[in-house]
């Protein structure tokens, strides 16, 4: 970037002047945040805007971020929306080239924080919006320097929703108060910015890190992709508005009106609701999406329109996941429709139209009307669908359609938890937790070659080290949560990194972080036992029924527990991997004795001759699959003792089992031991979606919360990885193994893509 040659750096104590070339060396960007004029507001909503002229046709480069969430405009139409998140040392700006006519134009940036009710997954700032432009067009486009304006944008209201977790708020839109033409720039009431800090992409050289370190966005522009979607289910009048006490009736269903509202969805027909009317109407999506909902009005002043959104309806008048059933998900007869939404209040003026600030997520929307003294007109209602641009790009086809029609629901699933980070859920967190974006990459990588959300993923979890020695359990993130378990995983997903697609540069960033993790585990080793002690934290494994809290037994901080032992065995042996690819072969040798070592106490204090398991306690009264899972999975085992596991294992029914998460690691022994029957009966649980329903998969056994957890598409992998068997067994792909589990599914065809630093797999696969 370049601008003038000379700047004053104001917030110098020293007040000294640098020149560009030295501005350079500290990262200080030729503009500078615009500020939020009230430092003391939580929730606010502004415009910044710039009018400027061009004396010829001019092709320019901007670069663009904003805090906590921008939307910029370019003459009224949107060109850009971010930042894609991170945190205050990964704070992320995009680049665009515009090519721009002579004449006037307006930059507009409508920028929002929120605070405590933002997302737990948006990281507060404290600064603004910033753009700055290459070569001449600095002195005219860039914050800081060219004459910016701003202003509230008014008719915005914020609560806080009690169902979901993480998104945290709903938006209420006062149409008599909100400022209509603010995003073309237009109307009364601005003034000249505030101006704040420079931006910077460096520390300067008191090594200070700025309010918001910026670096360049790797991802792509998400998709917002206008959506035609939807099949009306029902039409009534509820007796109240607050609709989730009312039981969906077929017998109060207006079929007369359906088709009504039909046209309106998918031919643009007007709707009028008469005044004083109340009107509930139900959308099934027929899919899940990701989307902003988008109403279009004219008249209905004092009414209030709210788009609810469900991933499926509940039995019971209340949200409570574990005692209040969905059932079947494609009904909605007799249900609740328990939900999240949005509200909107029409001024009464025509063709206004409503977008709230963030995304909603799930396969039904109800719109509900309530109209006053003045009749409302819905005359449009669509979806901007959004989402990172993944397409499964691999092909999987076998005769057993059962195979072949999970797969679109498992793509779907990886697709709705593919945003700016990958999520858990998009419905009730938005969070990306190390145990699950594991297996959501090793899905990616069987899906597509892109893998910039995978590289982004990998490293926010090393942003967010603790100082406890672990990666946080979900990152980024305003609230500190320790999963140790995930800590294990996270090594594991730099370990399959390094596997599917090479890059010891990139790889070898990580290995302070990987020791620090490991470091910590050994630290917590009884020297008598030879064992670890489980940490503080939440010792997650699965989401097991009978287990607390999906913690196994004796797993609590202070006790000793088979399974987090076993998972430490992992880790090890995946750090000593890593440090043999990048050419520390001591270190790899350390680990490989602790990993040996560890795992010898394991078989010593947990080994039950008398069943032929692992138990989970060292008084061998608690035993799971997950302990026998692990230890089968580990290169230290033996060929025989692995297969005494497995014999004791596979096919029985009195131990608890692993649920849809930890199933990828029983796949996985399945693998190893060539067992195709354990792996085609364990893999009836996604076989017996469609008929319940479900359009993605499910986040637990029992009563879900969670519709849409991407953690469940992991069969994608094991069906390239496992049952054709071609997986890396080298740094990069460099060699490939193909070993089918054969399963007798009888492949068609299958192809798996030539993907990077990967020249040996279409061999492989040919």
């Amino acid at each position: 970037m370049q601008s003038v040659n000379r700047i004053i750096l104001e917030e110098d104590p020293f007040n000294e002047t640098f020149s560009l070339q030295e501005m350079g060396q500290f990262g200080v960007w030729p503009a500078r945040w615009l500020k939020f004029p009230d430092d003391s507001s939580q929730q606010e909503v502004l415009y910044f805007k710039l009018d400027f002229n061009l004396d010829a046709d001019e092709k320019i480069r901007i670069h663009v971020s904003g805090d906590e969430r921008y939307r910029l405009f370019l003459d009224g139409a949107l060109i850009s929306q971010g930042p894609s998140r991170g945190d205050n040392a990964n704070w992320f700006f995009k680049t665009y080239d515009l090519n721009l006519s002579k004449g006037q134009h307006v930059f507009v940036a409508q920028v929002w924080r929120l605070g405590d009710l933002a997302p737990f997954a948006q990281i507060k700032g404290e600064t603004g919006f910033v753009l700055a432009a290459e070569d001449s067009f600095s002195e005219i486009l860039n914050t800081g320097i060219a004459p910016w304006q701003v202003k509230q944008a008014g008719g915005y209201r914020f609560r806080m929703n009690d169902i979901t977790w993480g998104p945290c708020f709903d938006v209420i839109i006062e149409g008599r108060e909100f400022d209509w033409e603010g995003k073309n720039g237009k109307g009364t009431g601005w003034h000249n910015a505030i101006v704040d800090d420079y931006a910077r992409s460096g520390r300067d050289y008191t090594m200070m890190i700025p309010k918001n370190q910026l670096h360049p966005d790797s991802l792509p522009d998400m998709l917002y992709n206008e959506l035609v979607a939807g099949k009306v289910r029902h039409v009534d009048i509820p007796d109240t508005v607050q609709t989730w006490k009312s039981r969906v009736m077929g017998v109060n269903n207006l079929s007369d009106e359906m088709l009504k509202w039909q046209r309106m969805i998918t031919d643009c027909r007007p709707v009028t609701v008469a005044a004083n009317q109340v009107v509930r109407v139900i959308i099934d999506l027929e899919d899940y999406y990701c989307a902003y909902p988008v109403l279009v009005t004219d008249g209905g002043e004092d009414a209030m329109v709210r788009i609810s959104w469900a991933e499926s309806l509940f039995e019971q008048s209340r949200y409570d996941h574990i005692n209040n059933p969905k059932s079947n998900r494609n009904e909605i007869e007799g249900k609740f429709f328990v939900c999240v939404g949005d509200e909107f209040y029409p001024d009464g003026s025509a063709d206004r139209e409503f977008e709230p600030l963030w995304w909603r997520a799930g396969r039904y929307i109800e719109i509900l009307v309530k109209t006053s003294d003045q009749p409302v007109t819905i005359k449009n209602f669509n979806l901007r669908e959004t989402r990172y641009p993944l397409e499964m790009e691999s092909q999987f086809v076998c005769e057993d359609e059962r195979i072949n029609e999970i797969i679109p629901l498992m793509v779907r699933v990886m697709q709705m938890c593919s945003h700016e980070t990958i999520m858990d859920c998009p419905y009730y967190e938005q969070l990306m937790y190390a145990g699950d974006t594991r297996l959501e990459l090793l899905t990616m990588y069987c899906m597509t070659g892109d893998d910039r959300l995978a590289r982004k993923a990998i490293k926010m979890f090393a942003a967010g080290f603790d100082a406890s020695g672990f990666t946080l359990s979900n990152y980024p993130s305003r609230r500190k949560q320790i999963i140790p378990t995930f800590s294990i995983w996270w090594i594991g997903m730099v370990y399959d990194y390094a596997l599917w697609r090479g890059d010891s540069e990139f790889v070898s960033s990580f290995r302070p972080h990987i020791h620090c993790v490991l470091d910590t585990f050994l630290q917590n080793i009884d020297q008598k036992k030879q064992l670890l002690t489980a940490t503080n934290g939440w010792n997650f494994v699965d989401w097991v029924p009978s287990w607390t809290f999906g913690v196994p037994p004796q797993a609590m901080p202070g006790q000793t527990n088979s399974v987090l032992n076993l998972q430490l065995v992992l880790g090890l042996e995946y750090a000593s991997q890593i440090e043999r690819w990048v050419g520390d072969e001591e270190l790899a040798d350390y680990y490989d004795s602790k990993a040996s070592k560890l795992l010898d106490s394991i078989i010593k204090n947990f080994w039950c001759k008398e069943n032929g398991l692992l138990a989970d306690d060292l008084e061998k009264t608690f035993f799971s699959e997950h302990a026998q899972i692990l230890a089968i999975l580990s290169n230290n085992i033996s060929q025989e003792f692995a297969e005494v596991l497995g014999a004791s294992m596979f096919g029985r029914n009195d131990i608890p089992k692993a649920t849809i998460s930890f199933t990828h690691y029983y796949f996985e022994a399945c693998y190893k031991l060539k067992n195709e029957e354990a792996f085609n009966e364990r893999l009836e649980l996604w076989f017996s979606l469609k008929e319940q329903g479900f359009k993605t998969t499910f986040e637990e056994p029992g009563n879900s919360r969670s519709d849409c957890h991407a953690w469940g598409a992991h069969p994608i992998y094991h069906f390239f990885a496992t049952i054709l068997g071609i997986r890396p067994m080298d740094f990069g792909f460099a060699k490939c193994a193909k070993h089918p589990l054969g399963t007798g599914l009888k492949i068609n065809a299958a192809r798996l893509l030539d993907i990077e630093c990967t020249p040996e797999l279409k061999t492989a696969v040919s």
